[in-house]
């Protein structure tokens, strides 16, 4: 399990490295709770492509990436769990994070229910903790969707403020990397994992005007609230 430094409010729920046995309870929040973030943020018309399937695509290139400079795949996925329903109904997963590059926070989501407990910021903390201790990293990025007042106000408490650099171009090269128990059909799998998991007309049905956001690591000040300018557009 992962010492993130905080805990949920929660005390039985823990933070760990998820695996592909996770990988349909991580796609059904996934769904759920983008659902709910971004619904009101995409046209109507597209809605309809952001199905459970294609985020079930989506998670088989978020939990592993391969360092072509360490020669090596390494995790990326982490989950909050809640070890009091795990034995009970099968479905102890309430949130997760992706890691990319060592340096961005790509995904942070919490099951829409479980939402207002801590998970989010504990799911955070692990993600910060993770980037300074193994990925040897003194700042962080993320994007957030640039209309999603809500996650930027999340962000925001926890230290994190606007930047122009973009989120990649200050993190470590990364190629993504799908697990053997995950396959989708063969003759799609490069075209299909160069864009997250996505087929083209769910790429660009996901794509919103963003915000870039960055943290210096281990930095628990409280910055001013910044000009939030900085956008470009990015597939959620």
């Amino acid at each position: 399990f992962v010492d993130c430094g905080s805990a949920p409010r929660d005390s039985a729920m823990r933070v760990r490295w998820a695996t592909t046995a996770d990988a349909r309870q991580i796609a059904s929040i996934w769904h759920s709770a983008w659902h709910a973030a971004h619904g009101h943020l995409v046209p109507r018309q597209t809605l309809s492509l952001c199905t459970l399937q294609s985020f079930e695509r989506r998670v088989g290139v978020s939990l592993l990436e391969h360092d072509p400079a360490l020669h090596q795949r390494r995790p990326t996925a982490l989950i909050a769990e809640d070890g009091s329903t795990a034995a009970v109904d099968g479905t102890s997963v309430r949130g997760f994070a992706v890691i990319r590059g060592g340096a961005e926070v790509e995904h942070l989501y919490v099951q829409p229910d479980a939402q207002g407990h801590g998970i989010g910021s504990t799911l955070l903390a692990a993600a910060e903790k993770i980037m300074i201790e193994e990925r040897h990293c003194t700042h962080a990025h993320l994007v957030v969707a640039f209309r999603n007042q809500r996650a930027i106000n999340f962000y925001k408490r926890h230290a994190w403020i606007p930047t122009e650099r973009l989120p990649w171009m200050s993190t470590a090269p990364w190629e993504p990397a799908r697990p053997l128990e995950l396959p989708v059909p063969a003759p799609f799998q490069r075209e299909i994992d160069a864009r997250g998991g996505l087929t083209r007309e769910e790429f660009a049905a996901t794509r919103m005007r963003c915000t870039s956001m960055k943290k210096f690591l281990g930095y628990s000040g409280n910055p001013n609230d910044g000009d939030w300018s900085s956008s470009h557009m990015r597939s959620r």
